[in-house]
């Protein structure tokens, strides 16, 4: 053990083992990690990317997703600081909530992103989102 410096067999690094830890106690770390990248310019609808990591918890992580109301808390916490929000005004009055300054990576988990032609910088999912009712 001290001629070799590690365990027999153990030729991953620590910081590996961390990652790998932290991505399987934390499905929302994982998706960011998986499917996010960082662009200013950019913009995502809320239901998109909450859409998006339902289909990486059921497709990639095989795990039950989180509620949105947590998914976008912990999803606070693992961007920090540069989490922002806005309603922007894209014609007509509807405004959705976008996360501000990040975008799913090409295609998204599943390829089923596009951007939108009216205003590129708007990441879209092709497939219908259906939000969960909330009890209350």
């Amino acid at each position: 053990l001290l001629a070799r410096n590690r365990f027999h067999g153990d030729e991953t690094d620590l910081e590996k083992k961390r990652e790998t830890y932290k991505r399987a106690a934390d499905d929302v770390y994982a998706f960011f990690i998986d499917c996010m990248e960082d662009d200013w310019e950019a913009s995502v609808e809320k239901k998109a990317l909450y859409a998006a990591y339902i289909g990486h918890c059921q497709g990639t992580m095989r795990c039950k997703p989180a509620a949105d109301v947590h998914f976008f808390r912990k999803l606070r916490v693992v961007i920090g600081p540069s989490y922002k929000e806005d309603r922007p005004k894209y014609g007509g009055d509807l405004r959705e909530r976008v996360v501000v300054g990040w975008k799913l990576k090409d295609g998204g988990p599943d390829g089923n992103t596009q951007v939108n032609p009216s205003n590129p910088s708007k990441t879209v999912l092709l497939q219908n989102y259906d939000s969960p009712e909330r009890e209350g």
